[in-house]
């Protein structure tokens, strides 16, 4: 069973030949199989347009607030779908590195 929780929403208004009106949307994901809980995260972005921009990633880490560090990494720094995939990677292998 998975479920998607919203953690944080940006708003970003248009601004003329600069900008177009999007929302931004931090999830996060969680995974439960069996005995084992994990944690992902979820990008999505909604703008006028019928198809919204997604990154999904699961089974980052056993470790909800792991996760939700992450996620608050990625709204603070404005991070989108498109690069998400790296700077998550980066992370992660941080985590890895350091423990």
């Amino acid at each position: 069973m998975t479920c998607i929780t919203n953690i944080y929403k940006k708003e970003y208004s248009e601004i003329s030949d600069i900008q177009r009106q999007k929302n931004v949307y931090y999830n996060l994901v969680k995974t439960v199989s069996g005995n084992l809980t994990y944690f992902g995260i979820e990008i999505i972005i909604k703008n006028n347009a019928n198809n919204p921009e997604k990154a999904f990633f699961n089974g980052i880490s056993e470790s909800e607030n792991y996760v939700r560090n992450i996620i608050q990494f990625l709204y603070e720094n404005s991070i989108n779908p498109d690069n998400s995939l790296e700077i998550i990677s980066d992370l992660v292998s941080e985590l890895e590195y350091t423990s």
